[in-house]
């Protein structure tokens, strides 16, 4: 079922067959590009399911996460300096960009062994990038972030940030998110 050039998405709520009707948008006004800038307000589409209790649901273009108000961009580049490249925090933040404390809080959220844990049962053994690879300042985040390549890469998967993979296998942990 389309609507306009939108495709209507299907509920998430498992055995749910239902297609997700239009309910409206919002608009994301705290989004911040590479340069630290703010963009122009940017309409976000809602949809609902037409079964009671399902609720709605909206979908966030490719270049954006849910809650981080950065372009995937930055919190790519952010995260994989400091975990992999070995990047110290203020060696990243510049005087218009992410502070401090949020680099530091994007790398501790989307690297945590919670997620690297929930990326490894997904991921072919065959697949698994080894600590050699991933030998860095930072091996632990290195290894949460270079799993998160592997299976990126395994599976061909349309995501063209790894931080994007991340952020969405960090919010399936939560309860009301559904897993990946």
């Amino acid at each position: 079922m389309a609507i306009g050039n939108i495709l209507a998405p299907q509920c998430k709520v498992e055995g749910c067959q239902a297609h997700l009707g239009p309910w409206g948008y919002y608009w994301r006004w705290a989004v911040r590009g590479e340069d630290g800038e703010r963009l122009n307000e940017i309409p976000i589409c809602r949809f609902m399911c037409p079964v009671l209790g399902h609720g709605t649901t909206s979908y966030l273009p490719p270049f954006l996460h849910r809650y981080l108000h950065y372009v995937a961009a930055v919190v790519d580049k952010a995260v994989e300096g400091v975990s992999c490249e070995g990047k110290e925090l203020w060696d990243l933040v510049e005087l218009d960009g992410p502070s401090f404390e949020t680099v530091h809080r994007w790398n501790v959220e989307l690297t945590s062994i919670a997620v690297r844990e929930r990326l490894l049962r997904r991921l072919p053994s065959s697949w698994l990038p080894t600590p050699e690879d991933s030998a860095h300042c930072r091996a632990e985040q290195a290894y949460t972030w270079k799993i998160a390549q592997a299976l990126r890469d395994c599976f061909q998967l349309e995501i063209a940030f790894v931080t994007r993979l991340l952020q969405m296998t960090r919010l399936s942990l939560m309860t009301r998110y559904f897993a990946l």
